[in-house]
């Protein structure tokens, strides 16, 4: 990284811990802890953008191209005067970032500003980005061809460069942002499915095996929840783990905010936790391709909201 000008020896009087993370390519990461330093920036409000307004996007196309720009964030340059702020200690000293640091909390909006400002004036019709994903869709292969066109002309024009392992073009079907795409619609990745799915009830518990752990019960739930949409009634399901990571009534910080949570003991894993563990691994299993909207300006949608938290069913006429 330093002879590649990523990085660069510092006399920084800031200083982040460092942790070497294995990617899945098998080359190392580095990863900096800068929680300090986060909590003494102000943060750029710059939104990411929301995955299902994504991915209600792709109605009526049926050629999917996804794409990974390489080097993501070390695109962008650091400017000089906050380099500074980016150093981190390593055994053979201390060492800043010229680069965009991925640890940083506002490199995702930084990032995010850089695509739009090359293809914002594409995006959600031609193409969407997704920080370093690209996905360009087209109804046929020829208005494909047109659209991957544009894409390589502007990245070009910016310097910045695919990951050709990482490209996949002219596709039927491609994996982008935790979901399978394809004509028909948007369904959860098996992949990540049968992760969820293979979990058992022992892989909720302390260490005793016994005991419900509040960590990896939010963790599990975390999983469940980014494919709530394809659960019919989900939050209602999961409202038996959701009470065992609830804070104790009456503990607040501030006035504001609970500072602590109820310590579990076995008896809190009852029937209905086992129940509710069960029937949502059931439910991604037996999870429906969800249809994209198709948009045209001789089309509208209804939707109907019932008085409960579950949303009834669409019509599109």
């Amino acid at each position: 990284m330093e002879e590649r000008e990523i990085i660069r020896k510092s006399s920084s009087e800031w200083a982040s811990p460092v942790v070497l993370v294995w990617k899945k390519s098998g080359d190392l990461r580095i990863c900096v802890d800068y929680r300090w330093l986060k909590a003494r920036t102000i943060q750029d409000a710059h939104p990411l953008p929301h995955q299902a307004d994504c991915l209600a996007a792709l109605g009526g196309n049926a050629i999917f191209s996804v794409m990974d720009l390489t080097s993501g964030f070390y695109n962008i340059e650091m400017a000089e005067e906050d380099k500074k702020f980016t150093a981190f200690t390593t055994p053979m000293g201390l060492y800043e970032f010229n680069r965009l640091s991925q640890g940083l909390c506002n490199s995702p909006a930084s990032f995010m500003r850089l695509m739009m400002h090359i293809f914002g004036d594409q995006n959600f019709l031609t193409i969407l980005c997704y920080l370093d994903d690209l996905l360009v869709f087209a109804p046929n292969e020829g208005v494909a061809l047109k659209r991957l066109e544009l894409v390589f002309s502007r990245l070009r024009a910016h310097g910045l460069k695919l990951a050709p392992k990482k490209c996949h073009l002219f596709r039927r079907s491609v994996r982008f942002l935790g979901h399978v795409i394809d004509e028909k619609g948007v369904a959860a990745d098996p992949d990540k499915v049968q992760a969820i799915t293979a979990m058992t009830e022992r892989d909720l518990m302390m260490e005793d095996g016994v005991t419900p752990s509040q960590k990896k019960i939010k963790s599990f739930l975390g999983m469940v929840m980014f494919y709530q949409r394809f659960i019919q009634g989900c939050s209602s399901i999961a409202k038996p783990l959701f009470a065992l990571t609830a804070a104790p009534k009456g503990q607040k910080n501030n006035g504001t905010k609970f500072s602590a949570f109820r310590k579990l003991s076995p008896s809190d894993w009852k029937k209905e936790q086992r129940d509710s563990f069960s029937q949502l691994k059931s439910a991604l299993l037996e999870s429906v391709v969800l249809a994209s909207p198709i948009h045209s300006i001789n089309r509208h949608f209804v939707g109907w909201i019932g008085r409960c938290t579950f949303s009834g069913p669409g019509r599109r006429d």
